[in-house]
């Protein structure tokens, strides 16, 4: 059973090698990485535990979409078991396109993927996080987009040696010209590998008020996330910072602080799967509190700072 994985987020393909990794060890089978990136991008996915890489070169003046013939052409030769794709924007967009070509249909959002008597099996959300389904293709290639924290990242070997293969480019039928890119302004550290979140949410009432959260995450040692209404509201309060979600960022950390979020559905399927969650919100009847192992009824203002305070003094 040999699964391809690619992600066009190089910080995510940890991600996708380690849930390969997670398959393959309970079906058997071999793993390859399709890069797109340096050469030393391609290596250090041997690295972790790709048994073959296929090398699409630098992207240059393209963009990803200008590879989806290459990797059409690649995934027909090939007829993998599995293509697991990070389900970024360019990553769905891959996805679907490599689906039509197959005459497939690409699953999205996967929560889980499991192998069921010799076939995959795949959990994943929708009707906005409202309903999980299940499902399980019938025949050929599964292919499937996987949100960041669905997989345990894959652990680095450099005694690992790897099976390079450059794959010669397919031109597209239609080209599109990169006349400029832009790094997007992000503060935002890889919160999807943290054991301890503090989500913030509309509760706070300024931009600056978010300090509060970060000063309770420093004192636990953790990272902070937001809301959908934090970072695209009116006005945005983390203009261009991801957010937890089902449209989001999906976390499974050990603690997940809950602050002046009222937990609707949309955002709890981004945390769902945490450990332990607690709640800070004014309001004793808000939603969160059916989903929290523990909550506080309070002021977040009062309440933040103590705690901070006396997590410190620790």
């Amino acid at each position: 059973m040999n699964i391809f994985i690619f992600s066009d987020n190089a910080t995510l393909l940890p991600e996708m090698l380690g849930g390969a990794n997670e398959l393959v060890g309970t079906s058997g089978g071999s793993i390859a990485a399709i890069i797109i990136g340096s050469e030393s991008e391609a290596m250090s996915a041997a690295s972790m535990g790709a048994d073959k890489v296929y090398w699409l070169g630098q992207i240059g003046n393209r963009i990803i979409d200008d590879f989806v013939p290459t990797l059409n052409k690649l995934i027909m030769t090939e007829k993998p078991a599995a293509f697991l794709v990070a389900a970024t924007t360019r990553g769905k967009a891959v996805a679907g396109r490599v689906a039509a070509a197959l005459d497939m249909a690409a699953i999205v959002n996967a929560k889980e993927i499991k192998v069921v008597d010799g076939s995959f099996q795949v959990r994943h959300i929708i009707l906005g996080g409202a309903v999980i389904r299940v499902e399980q293709p019938l025949g050929g290639t599964l292919i499937t987009t996987v949100r960041s924290g669905v997989f345990t990242k894959a652990v680095a070997d450099t005694s690992r040696s790897d099976q390079l293969e450059h794959v010669e480019f397919v031109e597209p039928v239609t080209q599109i010209t990169k006349l400029e890119s832009k790094p997007k302004k992000s503060n935002a550290s890889n919160i999807g590998a943290a054991k301890i979140v503090v989500g913030a949410g509309r509760g706070f009432t300024t931009k600056e008020d978010l300090g509060l959260a970060r000063g309770l995450a420093d004192a636990l040692g953790g990272e902070v996330g937001y809301s959908r209404p934090v970072t695209e509201g009116n006005p945005p309060f983390a203009e261009g910072e991801p957010y937890i979600g089902v449209s989001g960022i999906q976390l499974k950390p050990e603690l997940y602080i809950a602050v002046g979020i009222s937990g609707q559905t949309q955002h709890m399927v981004g945390v769902n799967e945490s450990r332990v969650i607690v709640c800070i919100n004014k309001d004793p009847r808000a939603p969160i509190f059916r989903y929290s192992d523990y909550g506080i009824a309070g002021d977040l203002y009062e309440i933040v700072p103590e705690l901070t305070q006396a997590l410190n003094k620790k």
